[in-house]
């Protein structure tokens, strides 16, 4: 999701990552992942300077009730690509 926002400019990986199991998922099992613009914005002023940045997010893992039925944690590498960075700081000097 976050590769698509930010395109080939950056690098994003999976840093780390915990699930914790809290009742078990019979039946049909979903999760939503939102990324609202103030996150996205954080991240770009974050990573700006070619800063490496570890946003960790949460996400609910619900049954068709909507009961969670595990939460998953997940920290990301993400950080903008050198010649971007390059590019940047070239364009401020002029």
């Amino acid at each position: 999701m976050l590769m698509g926002v930010f395109g080939p400019d950056y690098l994003i990986w999976d840093s780390k990552a915990s699930i914790h199991y809290i009742k078990p998922g019979r039946g049909k099992l979903t999760a939503e992942f939102q990324l609202s613009p103030e996150i996205i914005a954080q991240i770009r002023n974050a990573t700006a300077n070619g800063d490496k940045h570890f946003p960790s997010f949460v996400i609910y893992v619900k049954d068709e009730h909507g009961d969670v039925v595990a939460e998953i944690e997940r920290v990301l590498y993400i950080r903008r690509r050198a010649k971007q960075v390059t590019d940047i700081s070239r364009s401020k000097a002029a």
